[in-house]
């Protein structure tokens, strides 16, 4: 995961040989070019504007981890086209340094913006309905598939050494002893596995909407697997930036709120992994989400913190 947590801040100017094998591959010249204000990645990304007046979006590989994720992207792409941006190019020599051109999309309208994240009225519900969707498509069978042992007992963990849980202050230590087993096992009954599209990065940067179409952008960690990932996902992100709680929109979504709110726990508990600080205050934010989600569909008592 360290390859994740690079921003586009703090990459430099595209590579010159980055940009001549665009242009060989588009025959065009950039003429300009800017870095997303979002997104945590190694790879190369830039919004280009050609010498034709038209922009593209360039990811290029950087390590062979990225190069692994742009080639299952680019897999992905091909296969839900009604969710994802066009392919304008694709440039692989078989070497580590792949790179995928697809449309800007600087047209949409993107509710992650510098001052905040912008859900107008209706595109939440829009959204869901296109996870949804996107649920029922069949993915290629390159995808690789979810398995149960993907997502390790993070409760366990947990309750095995809860210090560093305990001071996020999500709940008293007496709380957790009380009821740490029962998130435990609701989080080891979650089956993850299934024959479902799932993006399996869906969040709020990497969705933007036009007038008849929800795009999902980053697919490099597509996969198959059960129905209800991507929306499980996705629902306590989208109750941080102001939409519904979880629960009203996914019932019975306890095994996937007791996982994640033990995942979002420990990364943010953990400050070794190069995470801006910042990430780790979401991470906090989002297992206490998490985390009442899972309390509300188990029934247990409220968190005394």
């Amino acid at each position: 995961m360290a390859d994740r947590y690079v921003p586009s801040g703090l990459q430099g100017a595209p590579p010159a040989a980055l940009t001549a094998r665009v242009e060989a591959a588009l025959g065009r010249a950039w003429s300009a070019w800017s870095k997303p204000s979002t997104g945590l990645s190694a790879a190369h990304r830039f919004l280009v504007e050609l010498d034709d007046g038209t922009s593209v979006f360039v990811k290029g590989a950087t390590t062979a981890q990225t190069a692994a994720w742009l080639r299952n992207e680019r897999a992905a792409l091909g296969a839900a086209p009604a969710f994802a941006p066009k392919e304008v190019a694709w440039i692989d020599d078989g070497d580590d340094f792949p790179i995928l051109v697809v449309e800007a999309l600087v047209e949409a309208y993107w509710p992650v913006q510098a001052g905040g994240t912008q859900w107008r009225a209706g595109d939440l519900e829009r959204v869901f309905a296109a996870i949804k969707a996107l649920s029922e498509l069949q993915p290629p069978p390159v995808l690789p598939a979810d398995q149960n042992q993907r997502a390790s007992d993070g409760w366990k963990t947990i309750l095995a050494s809860p210090e560093a849980f305990l001071r996020l202050q999500l709940c008293s230590a007496a709380w957790l002893d009380r009821h740490g087993e029962t998130l435990s096992s609701a989080a080891a009954a979650l089956d993850w596995r299934g024959e479902a599209f799932v993006h399996g990065d869906m969040r709020s940067d990497n969705i933007c909407l036009t007038d008849d179409a929800v795009t999902f952008v980053d697919w490099s960690e597509a996969r198959r697997g059960a129905a209800a990932t991507d929306l499980a996902l996705f629902l306590p992100t989208a109750h941080l930036e102001g939409g519904p709680a979880p629960a009203s929109v996914m019932p019975h979504g306890g095994p996937w709120a007791a996982q994640q709110s033990a995942e979002l726990a420990l990364r943010a508990a953990d400050e070794t992994r190069g995470a801006p600080p910042w990430l780790l205050r979401v991470f906090r934010r989002l297992a206490r989400i998490n985390l009442d989600w899972a309390i509300e569909d188990l029934g247990l008592p409220a968190r005394d913190k």
